[in-house]
């Protein structure tokens, strides 16, 4: 466990963590939550770049099930873009607070008790006990937030989310999906992709918000069938 604290990765994500924090909680009490959901909104439509790119540059054009779910994430970010115009800012506070307990609950219990590792196909540094504890925590951390058990769902999608997406990066070959649409090596431009998700391990806007992505997703199609 003292390892793992004091590990470079952990320190780098703790840095990640307590910045977002420092935007996302004021962006989210100014101005009923537009600040927030226009954040987000830049973020997703990097991310749908990133994803692009990824493809471009990879030259590897997906057929068959690796088309499908390249497809599904696609769409999933696009409809999740769309949705921040007609969700409400508490609704919208709940699925980020729900995505976000989720992952870091899955990566600080997986690291310190994840001894089962999930098959190398799907994503061979997650495990069974990182996973069932990122859901429990997510959920607990949902009804405390929320208090309505109606929210519960949240984070066992936003684990699919995840996972969809570390499938995808398999699949394709990559790690950090950013480093296809930003290169630049100025150090301002690294800094702030750095506290937004970018290099040192982080993946990319992509790897930020895929959990909340697919959230929003299925939080847009039931709007849609129980308005």
């Amino acid at each position: 466990m003292r390892k793992f604290l004091e590990s470079k990765g952990f320190k780098t994500r703790l840095l990640v963590s307590v910045g977002l924090i420092a935007v996302m909680v004021p962006s989210y009490l100014l101005f009923d939550g537009i600040i927030l959901k226009i954040l987000l909104g830049v973020g997703f439509l990097i991310a749908i770049l990133e994803m692009a790119n990824v493809g471009t540059e990879t030259r590897f054009f997906p057929s068959g099930r690796d088309l499908s779910l390249a497809m599904f994430l696609g769409v999933a970010l696009i409809v999740a873009a769309m949705s921040l115009t007609s969700i409400s800012i508490q609704l919208l506070g709940t699925a980020v607070v729900a995505s976000v307990a989720t992952d870091v609950g899955a990566y600080l219990i997986g690291n310190a008790i994840g001894q089962h590792h999930l098959p190398k196909k799907l994503s061979p540094n997650k495990t069974y006990e990182g996973c069932f504890g990122g859901v429990m925590l997510g959920m607990i951390v949902t009804m405390l937030w929320a208090h309505d058990v109606s929210f519960l769902w949240m984070a066992p999608v936003a684990f699919v989310g995840d996972l969809l997406e570390s499938v995808f990066k398999r699949r394709f070959g990559v790690k950090d999906s950013n480093d296809f649409l930003l290169e630049s090596e100025n150090p301002l431009v690294r800094f702030v992709e750095g506290l937004l998700g970018g290099r040192s391990g982080h993946g990319g806007y992509f790897d930020r918000l895929d959990s909340l992505s697919l959230v929003l997703f299925v939080q847009a199609i039931l709007t849609l069938f129980f308005p």
